[in-house]
């Protein structure tokens, strides 16, 4: 297999091959943990949008069912404002960091409106 390559690549370029091969593949997967990077990114704001948005949808629910919940929609809301306030794309630090705020948030949405049905 390795006359083939040696072969088929000429002998004078297949020592440049074999030598630049670790080369190559360092760039390869720089390159795809770069494009990996970017979709995750990409990932944890859509969650955090999602989220936050479903969290207003649970505290309308929990409000028109005459919980409480307004105070939580506003301090949540200010929160995830600031966290995501820069234009464009913010530190992804604080795109999880609302992602775990919107969660949280949901989730107590969703226990308040559980223990309204029983």
């Amino acid at each position: 297999m390795l006359a083939a390559v040696a072969y088929a690549a000429g002998p004078d370029r297949f020592i440049a091959l074999a030598f630049n091969l670790p080369e190559h593949l360092a760039r390869a997967a720089d390159a795809l943990l770069h494009r990996l990077t970017f979709a995750t990114f990409d990932l944890i704001r859509a969650l955090a949008i999602g989220l936050f948005a479903i969290f207003l949808a649970l505290s309308a629910m929990a409000i028109s069912r005459g919980q409480k919940g307004a105070v939580a929609v506003v301090v949540v809301s200010v929160l995830f404002l600031l966290l995501v306030r820069e234009p464009g794309y913010a530190g992804a630090t604080r795109w999880l960091g609302a992602l775990l705020l919107a969660a949280c948030g949901a989730g107590v949405m969703t226990q308040r409106l559980a223990r309204s049905g029983r």
